[in-house]
């Protein structure tokens, strides 16, 4: 992983500026995929490393913040491990109202149908300081990918697909609930025996529920491609993205 071969991709549905300055001052060329809807990001992601040709691609989203330490440690992390899905350690988010600090991860097996709450297991703080007593890196099923680094071979087998809603019981009861895109992600990667880790001494802080910067009307869609920060490319016209949400919307009914 260094400057030369590795792009950003930057899921942007909202407008958060401190997370876009952030992400831009990391002098790697950032893709900004800007108020895409998620499958339809991850098509033009694909097709992108296509025609591109980057070895490593960093995958983000507005909603998390990433300082150039996150992007030092990443790099050293990529240094001792080597290509594998490398992801720093995400809060929960830091506008939860709770009086402990969770974080999105966890090592169970997250396959079995129906899950509940429980069932993710998931590491609070007690935990990471248990298993940061074993070691800085850890193999795990399950990590948020606020913050994640892999190798651009492994984004064409994720799947390029929004929320869906699985079976899941939620007190007490079975419901189909909105499963996360990460987790769906996760799930694919255990399926192809790929493994997954987490640096806990990279952490990025995941800023929670910004639906309100959800745009409320129509915008323009956009593909920018920043190159270390100072050249920028519209690249909105070289994808069919209005035929594809087209296809969505079909699809969906």
């Amino acid at each position: 992983m260094d400057r030369s071969d590795t792009v950003i991709a930057y899921f942007a549905p909202r407008e958060v500026l401190l997370s876009q300055r952030l992400i831009l001052k990391t002098g790697y060329d950032v893709l900004v995929l800007k108020y895409l809807p998620h499958d339809v990001a991850w098509r033009v992601l694909k097709e992108f490393l296509r025609k591109y040709g980057y070895d490593y691609t960093v995958i983000t989203v507005d909603d998390v913040l990433v300082y150039g330490d996150n992007v030092r440690l990443m790099e050293e992390a990529h240094d001792i491990l080597g290509d594998k899905v490398i992801s720093a350690l995400m809060t929960m988010g830091m506008g939860l109202a709770v009086n402990e600090v969770w974080f999105s991860v966890t090592d169970k097996v997250l396959t079995r149908r129906p899950l509940t709450y429980r069932d993710y297991g998931l590491w609070n703080i007690e935990t990471v300081n248990r298993k940061l007593r074993e070691g800085r890196f850890h193999k795990v099923f399950y990590t948020g990918f606020g913050f994640t680094l892999m190798p651009s071979k492994v984004v064409e087998l994720l799947p390029c697909e929004g929320m869906v809603r699985v079976p899941q019981r939620w007190m007490g009861r079975l419901i189909r609930k909105v499963q996360q895109i990460d987790v769906r992600h996760s799930i694919e990667l255990h399926k192809h025996g790929i493994e997954h880790y987490v640096d806990l001494m990279n952490v990025v802080n995941h800023l929670g529920n910004l639906r309100a910067l959800v745009p409320r009307h129509r915008v323009p869609y956009g593909v920018v491609l920043v190159e270390k920060g100072k050249v920028i490319y519209d690249l909105s016209g070289e994808f069919p993205i209005e035929d594809w949400i087209k296809e969505i919307l079909v699809g969906r009914g």
